[in-house]
């Protein structure tokens, strides 16, 4: 994206959330603040992408099905800044197992995904192929998707 889309982006965003606290709907507050946190890590900008998902952390206590997803852009974060590796490593196993918790089968494969993806590029690729096997093989439909697909692939890449 040039620059001028990114600030763009920032502006709709911006706009969006101005509109959800004006209207009282905090409740999509949580969603918006993880889509900031990808606008600014896709502008580079990963420490306040980073700061923007431990807010919303904090912000989601009571919202236990938006954790997820803001536990695995964290462990992601984490991962993009070639953080230490046993924090990294710990951050998806968070993530994996506040989605096992909630039985959010899908936020389990896309963590669990994105985890082995990361032991991959460490050289780690063995230690999680049973646990993607194990996730992916849960599923008996819905296949066409892009979570499943790119499940499918790194499964093929590890064996």
């Amino acid at each position: 994206m040039i620059r001028r889309e990114w600030e763009e982006a920032g502006t709709y965003l911006g706009a969006a959330i101005t509109l959800f606290e004006s209207l009282g709907l905090g409740g999509w507050l949580p969603v918006a603040r993880l889509d900031e946190a990808e606008l600014h890590a896709g502008q580079g900008r990963i420490d306040e992408a980073l700061a923007l998902v431990d807010e919303t952390l904090v912000a989601t206590e009571e919202f236990g099905h938006l954790r997820v997803p803001a536990l695995l852009r964290r462990a992601n974060l984490l991962a993009d800044m070639n953080t230490d590796l046993s924090e990294t490593a710990e951050a998806y196993r968070v993530a994996i197992e506040s989605a096992q918790n909630q039985q959010a089968k899908y936020y389990e494969l896309l963590a669990t995904t994105s985890f082995a993806r990361w032991l991959k590029s460490q050289g780690r690729a063995t230690e999680v192929r049973a646990m993607l096997a194990s996730i992916y093989n849960w599923f008996t439909e819905g296949f066409e998707t892009l979570a499943l697909k790119e499940a499918a692939t790194l499964l093929h890449e590890l064996a």
